[in-house]
């Protein structure tokens, strides 16, 4: 699934302004880390003297907030020992870890009566079979859902590629929500008659 969908390694590099995937990856495999590989992400990080001038100080303490991307079986207090595990052994005990929220990895059949609703809502309102991922970089409250209690669900955007989620300068075009509205009013349609 993953390896029929579109992916323009040299476009996806111009729009972050990379000039090479991180290990040399050439696109294929760019494309399959992104949906399959966990990831760790700096979100912020304070310590010592932050304002105007110089400073010599050794600061007391150092804070940093991090995010992980997660994939089957991983889960996340699995992270949360695995990361205490890695500090540990490299001497760092006192560092204490203080975990805020966590979401488990979810999956639905593509057969599940809800994505095939979702696949015929898209055709009606865009004319066009929809680009379906096998999964997604991103988190939600799916996994009570389709994991615990058994029932497929589905995830659909409403965005484009230059849309920079989750940065300071996100955005939406406004025909695009204005489609998605459409959308999602056929998908209920579609998934209430089957």
């Amino acid at each position: 699934m993953v390896d029929r969908l579109p992916y323009d390694a040299e476009k996806i590099k111009g729009l972050y302004g990379a000039k090479r995937f991180i290990n040399d990856m050439d696109g294929q495999q760019a494309k399959r880390a992104y949906y399959f590989n966990p990831t760790l992400t700096i979100c912020g990080l304070e310590s010592g003297y932050t304002g105007e001038g110089t400073k010599t100080v050794l600061p007391k303490e150092a804070r940093v907030k991090l995010d992980f991307r997660l994939v089957p079986d991983l889960a996340p207090e699995l992270v949360h020992q695995l990361l205490r595990q890695h500090l540990d052994q490299r001497g760092f005990g006192d560092i204490e870890i203080v975990p805020f929220a966590g979401e488990h990895t979810a999956h639905s059949p593509a057969d599940s009566a809800v994505v095939q609703a979702a696949i015929r809502a898209a055709r009606t309102v865009y004319g066009a079979d929809p680009v379906m991922y096998p999964r997604m970089a991103g988190s939600g409250p799916m996994y009570p859902l389709s994991d615990m209690l058994g029932i497929p669900a589905v995830l659909a955007g409403i965005t484009h590629q230059g849309s920079r989620a989750h940065a300071p300068n996100e955005h939406i075009r406004l025909d695009d929500y204005w489609m998605g509205q459409r959308f999602i009013g056929e998908f209920i349609k579609e998934f209430a008659a089957g």
